[in-house]
């Protein structure tokens, strides 16, 4: 369902926000932008990021800023659609992040659902999920070589 032209407004201005604050390392703005409850879910690429409410959320972006030393979030594509006060997100980013020295450059995927309480309350982020395309995977397969 493809939202319309005032929900894509608002949901690309927080989609902005987020990339903006952690291109800055901001902690409390990323924070933010995180819907203010227990059922809030954050998936990332490590094994062990499932995140579950605000406060582990905010201790995801804490570590993520605190083990890099610069990061930047730039947008391949992304998709927004809607239905009444849910909208979701779907982009291809790419990431560059400077970590322990290194600087290294990959693509990710995300998606993301979004809600507002009431007509007019901002959109909050209530769920992500960041992966890393697997490169093992040849072109035009759906699994890894059974090898691996």
């Amino acid at each position: 369902m493809p939202a319309d032209e005032a929900t894509t407004r608002a949901v690309t201005e927080v989609f902005d926000a987020f990339r903006e604050a952690y291109d800055r390392g901001d902690v409390e703005a990323l924070s933010a932008l995180v819907l203010d409850d227990a059922d809030v879910v954050m998936i990332g690429t490590a094994a062990d990021e499932i995140r579950r409410g605000p406060a582990e959320a905010r201790q995801q972006f804490e570590r993520d800023i605190a083990q890099s030393q610069a990061r930047t979030l730039s947008t391949d594509w992304v998709s927004i659609s809607a239905s009444g006060d849910v909208a979701w997100l779907a982009s291809g980013l790419s990431v560059a992040v400077t970590a322990g020295g290194q600087s290294v450059t990959f693509p990710i995927r995300l998606s993301m659902v979004l809600l507002r309480a009431d007509v007019g309350a901002a959109w909050k982020v209530a769920q992500a999920h960041v992966s890393i395309p697997d490169q093992s995977t040849p072109e035009g397969s759906s699994y890894p070589d059974p090898a691996w």
